[in-house]
């Protein structure tokens, strides 16, 4: 971060990246110790758009994309064409299934929603069946690692939005199938909600 005024940065001298951690202020050298990233979170609130960042520690760049119709995750930046940055933004609907949960539109392909499919997750045309509404809506909650949200899937609240492989599933902490491995699982379920790439 760089103090205009002054054209110094701030400084991380230890690489320590625990909250309270003392910064310095050093001359600007672009190291790694300068770089910071934005942890604010944008509301979810129907009818906002957002982002969802991944928060673990091998992908926090990555945000929740549709791919040709697949729910995977991606390195999106300033940098992304217009189109990444639109597959990485949704809009915020009240859940499809109703409560207080909540259903994500695409931003470029409208009425498509990310819905899961047999663990799968993929953004598809709402069809206006029970069947489309169950899969399509997430209810949130604190992320299971203490930070953003987790999203659980609203027709099994024991799966909730999870990357593995760099594609997105609903995945269970545990269970038969290979995306409901335990390593790494809470940090995979939890979402840092952003400002949408592309509002």
């Amino acid at each position: 971060m760089l103090n205009p005024q002054s054209g110094l940065c701030l400084t991380d001298p230890g690489g320590n990246t625990a909250n309270g951690t003392q910064l310095d202020i050093e001359a600007c050298t672009g190291a790694a110790n300068q770089l910071f990233s934005d942890q604010s979170q944008a509301a979810l609130t129907p009818g906002s758009e957002v982002s969802f960042r991944a928060t673990t520690s091998c992908c926090t760049n990555d945000f929740i994309r549709h791919q040709n119709g697949v729910g995977v995750i991606s390195v999106i930046n300033a940098g992304s064409s217009s189109l990444d940055k639109q597959d990485a933004t949704w809009t915020v609907r009240a859940g499809l299934a109703g409560g207080s949960c909540l259903s994500f539109e695409s931003k470029n392909f409208p009425n498509g929603y990310l819905r899961q499919q047999s663990g799968a997750v993929y953004q598809q045309q709402n069809d206006g069946t029970g069947q489309f509404a169950s899969d399509a809506t997430f209810c949130p909650s604190t992320g299971k690692n203490g930070r953003g949200v987790s999203l659980a899937s609203y027709g099994n609240s024991a799966l909730f939005l999870r990357h593995y492989n760099g594609h997105v599933y609903v995945a269970s902490n545990g269970g038969p199938d290979a995306w409901d491995a335990t390593t790494s699982w809470t940090d995979d379920v939890s979402w840092i909600p952003s400002t949408p790439w592309a509002p």
